[in-house]
């Protein structure tokens, strides 16, 4: 009796390292890559999407990312991406706030312009470069940083900001009425 849970456990345990384990592979692959393409950088937005690991290829995921409207239908997953389809890749996935061109036309020139303002890319980079994988995961991850800053930063109120039975008198709550 004892076995069957010990030897369930030890087999779940050995799928879990497989599927970490292919996980590295990749991220090992794309930052030895001399040029990041568009199903790498596709497959970083699924990993972070919490999609199962196991089921998907840099393929799939560029395929994934075209049906949510991530990346334009016409990209090919073996090409080099360049930086204003890497931005525009990001600022669409996390739902990133732009400028007032950006939110009108969400168009990769104008996500490539958002991230020159926020002092992702250098004023020497054009937006048809293309980059290595190591600098391409740098970029995806200064994206995540700044939106992880954002919310400890700029929290949203919660719900009970103002307690349903307690109204808003106008007060500050921190000086007393005398």
């Amino acid at each position: 009796m004892q076995k069957k849970p010990t030897l369930i456990f030890i087999a779940l345990f050995l799928v879990s390292f497989a599927v970490c384990a292919q996980q590295a592979d990749v991220i090992t692959q794309i930052i030895d890559s001399p040029q990041m393409t568009c199903g790498q950088a596709a497959y970083i937005v699924a990993c972070y999407a919490n999609l199962e690991a196991e089921t998907f290829s840099t393929d799939w995921s560029l395929e994934w990312a075209k049906g949510e409207g991530l990346v334009t239908k016409e990209i090919e997953g073996d090409r080099p991406i360049e930086l204003a389809e890497l931005a525009g890749l990001c600022m669409r996935a996390w739902n990133m706030p732009g400028g007032l061109f950006y939110t009108l036309s969400k168009s990769n020139r104008y996500a490539y312009k958002e991230f020159k303002a926020k002092g992702f890319l250098s004023p020497y980079d054009d937006s048809s470069m293309t980059i290595s994988g190591a600098r391409g995961l740098n970029l995806i991850f200064k994206c995540m940083e700044s939106l992880e800053a954002d919310r400890l930063y700029n929290p949203e109120p919660s719900e009970d900001y103002f307690a349903p039975d307690q109204e808003n008198d106008g007060s500050d709550g921190l000086h007393e009425d005398r």
